[in-house]
C-alpha cells in the first residue's frame, strides 16, 4: 500500500502542472467512452467493470495475467452523422508482464463546403484516430503499474495534425475485503504537428482517481471515481469535488448476465436543460459472458435529445 500512495502522490502532483480548462486542447476524442462496460458505469471506468482487453483505453494496469488472448470491438452509434469504434487486444506475456495494443477512430460525418453567400461547393469530411501500445507490470501481488503510448492522427477537412501521447496508471487490489483502488493520468503529450503554423496545443489531460467494492453477502458492486482532477488542482477553477464525480452500480457482476447503471455528475450539470433534461449524465447497460465470448450493450443520456448506445463484442481465445 505505501508503494501505491507514492505512486499515486506523483501522478497527481507530477503532472497536475499541465493542468488546461475544458474546450481549450485537442484530440478530445480520447476522452470518449469506448466500450459498453465503460459507457454503462457513466463514461469512465479505471477500478471496475469487467472490461476486459477494454481497459487499455481507460487504465491499462487493470488487465493482469487472466485477461490472456482476449480481444474486443466495439462501435457506437453516437450524436448526429457522428460515429466511433475501436478494438482491443490482451496477452500474458510471463507471470510479471502483460501487453495490450488497440486503435480508436472516430468519424464525424460529410460537411458541405460554402461560401460568404451561401453557395454550395462541395463536400469535406472529418476523422480522428488513435493507435494504443501499453505494458503492464505486476510490480507486487496487489500492486501493478502500467505505461500506455499513444500515436494520434487528425485529418480535419484540408488540415492535417499528430501528435503523441501516454497514458500512466496503477492499480492495488485489496482482494480480502473486495476493493480495488486506482489512479491514472491519461494524455499525458504533446501535438508533434499543428493544423496550422506552428499553433501547437495542449492535449486533454485527465488526473483521475477511483475505487470499486464487491460486496461480500451480495450480488452487487459499486464503484467511484474522481475525474478531472488536474482542474480541481487549479486554484483559479477549483469546483465542488461532488460535481467531478462518476458513480457506477453494478447487479450480479461475476454472473453469467449482469446489469449496470452510472451517473456522470459534471455531465448531468454541463448538460442539463431544465426539466426536458434531467436524465442528463445518467446510463445503464447490460454484459452476457459465455464461456468464448461477450456481448455488452449501453445506452447513456446526453440530453432531451440525445442520447448514445454502445456495442461491444469480446471474444475469449484462451478458454475461460
Amino acid at each position: 500500500m505505501k508503494i501505491f500512495l507514492t505512486i499515486l502522490t506523483t501522478i497527481i502532483t507530477v503532472f497536475a502542472v499541465s493542468a488546461q480548462n475544458g474546450g481549450e486542447s485537442v484530440y478530445t476524442f480520447l476522452k470518449l467512452p469506448v466500450s459498453g462496460n465503460s459507457t454503462a458505469l457513466g463514461g469512465t471506468s479505471i477500478a471496475a467493470g469487467n472490461l476486459g482487453a477494454n481497459y487499455l483505453f481507460t487504465n491499462a494496469s487493470m488487465i493482469d495475467s487472466t485477461y490472456d488472448r482476449y480481444a474486443s470491438l466495439n462501435y457506437a452509434d453516437y450524436i448526429a452523422d457522428i460515429n466511433f469504434g475501436s478494438a482491443a487486444y490482451a496477452a500474458k506475456i510471463n507471470n510479471l508482464w502483460s501487453v495490450a495494443g488497440g486503435v480508436l477512430f472516430m468519424h464525424y460525418g460529410s460537411f458541405d463546403y460554402a461560401d460568404e453567400a451561401g453557395i454550395l461547393g462541395g463536400t469535406f469530411s472529418a476523422k480522428d484516430c488513435a493507435i494504443y501500445c501499453a505494458a503492464i507490470r505486476q510490480i507486487t501481488k496487489d500492486l501493478r503499474a502500467s505505461v500506455t503510448t499513444k500515436a494520434i492522427f487528425s485529418h480535419l477537412e484540408r488540415y492535417r495534425s499528430w501528435g503523441i501521447a501516454f497514458d500512466f496508471g496503477v492499480v492495488y487490489n485489496l482482494d480480502n475485503i473486495g476493493v480495488t483502488i486506482a489512479a491514472t493520468a491519461n494524455n499525458v503529450g504533446f501535438q508533434c504537428s499543428p493544423y496550422t503554423g506552428s499553433n501547437r496545443e495542449p492535449l486533454p489531460l485527465c488526473i483521475q482517481v477511483g475505487a470499486s467494492k464487491i460486496l461480500q453477502h451480495a450480488p452487487l458492486s459499486f464503484s467511484a471515481t474522481v475525474t478531472e482532477l488536474q482542474s480541481r488542482l487549479d486554484e483559479d477553477n477549483a469546483t465542488n469535488i461532488a460535481d467531478h464525480l462518476v458513480l457506477g452500480v453494478e447487479l450480479f457482476p461475476k454472473s453469467t448476465v449482469s446489469a449496470k447503471a452510472g451517473f456522470n455528475v459534471q455531465k448531468h450539470n454541463d448538460l442539463r436543460m431544465g426539466n426536458a433534461s434531467r436524465a442528463a449524465g445518467f446510463s445503464f447497460g447490460a454484459d452476457v459472458r459465455l464461456r468464448r465470448f461477450a456481448v455488452q450493450y449501453s445506452r447513456a443520456c446526453y440530453g432531451s435529445a440525445a442520447s448514445v448506445n454502445m456495442f461491444t463484442a469480446e471474444i475469449f481465445l484462451r478458454e475461460l
